[in-house]
């Protein structure tokens, strides 16, 4: 049975602040926590504020919402909810281009976040990221389970990987 408390009761997550160097403690809120800039406020050219928002929350946020509105609407619904893959296979390498490590934490948490939402609102979590994990940029090109054009994309095996994925899910859910 699944756990029915609410796990986020909030529509959003916003910081306020009085500090000495503006420039870098909105660098530390995203680099260190996660936020992202949502807007600079400047007045006569001088940067006096900077609104930040939570872009994990915020998905997880929507993701625990819906889960809600289909087990309310569909109460015996097999809900199966997918985490996300890492084609760096952790390095933040996406061959020429490198992820901030903020990108990399976000991905993390997201997965992270993802994983406890299943289990708190009785959907299965079908582990898209620890299946590829190893079948990215750490593989040599040719066993690569990810499109030679552009490494965030499935490529023909990456995408028989994630059909195999869900339908096993559904196989063993009884749907």
């Amino acid at each position: 049975m699944f756990d029915n408390t609410e796990l986020l009761h909030g529509d959003s997550l916003d910081a306020s602040l009085t500090v000495a160097n503006l420039e870098h403690s909105a660098t530390w809120y995203a680099d260190v926590l996660g936020f992202s800039e949502d807007r600079r406020h400047q007045r006569d050219g001088k940067l006096i504020a900077v609104s930040l928002k939570a872009g994990v929350v915020r998905i997880l946020r929507n993701l625990d919402a819906i889960l809600q509105a289909v087990r309310g609407r569909l109460p015996r619904a097999v809900l199966l909810v997918a985490n996300v893959y890492d084609p760096t296979d952790g390095s933040g390498d996406l061959e020429g281009h490198r992820l901030r490590p903020q990108e990399m934490r976000w991905l993390r948490d997201h997965n992270a976040g993802v994983d406890r939402l299943c289990g708190q609102r009785g959907a299965r979590l079908i582990d898209v990221h620890g299946h590829f994990a190893g079948h990215g940029r750490s593989a040599p090109a040719a066993e690569r389970w990810y499109w030679s054009g552009s490494l965030i994309e499935p490529g023909v095996v990456g995408a028989s990987e994630l059909r195999r994925l869900w339908l096993t899910a559904l196989d063993e859910s009884g749907a």
